[in-house]
């Protein structure tokens, strides 16, 4: 009998999973534009330059060409990104179901202060 409740508990300790926690994160908005005319829709996606699994970092463009990045961890949403160096894409919309990707070429850097960007697309990236 002892060897089945020992047996039981090794099974059940192997199957819980840690629940997945958020890097340290830290404000990162700012304003998009395209060839200087501020963007009304769309969403800016960064991408870190060192591989960070499971975590999707991006905003959307709000009316007034503003944006907030939002750090999704596996489903888990929070404001911010951790510090690094990151490279950005504006999808600024579609022709037919092909999306239009702005890549910014300038390599922009996640702080522990104030991370305000100013983001303008000129060139798009065919698809």
């Amino acid at each position: 009998m002892r060897l089945i409740i020992l047996i039981t508990l090794v099974n059940l300790a192997g199957c819980s999973q840690p629940v997945k926690e958020h890097p340290i994160l830290y404000p990162v908005n700012g304003t998009a534009t395209l060839k200087g005319k501020l963007l009304e829709t769309g969403i800016v996606n960064i991408t870190p330059e060192i591989d960070i699994p499971n975590i999707i970092l991006n905003g959307q463009i709000l009316k007034d060409g503003s944006f907030k990045i939002i750090c999704n961890l596996e489903g888990v949403k929070a404001e911010g990104a951790p510090t690094g160096k990151y490279r950005a894409t504006i999808l600024a919309g579609y022709t037919g179901n092909n999306p239009i990707l702005y890549p910014i070429t300038k390599v922009l850097e996640v702080k522990t202060s104030a991370n305000i960007w100013k983001l303008d697309a000129s060139v798009a990236q065919k698809q």
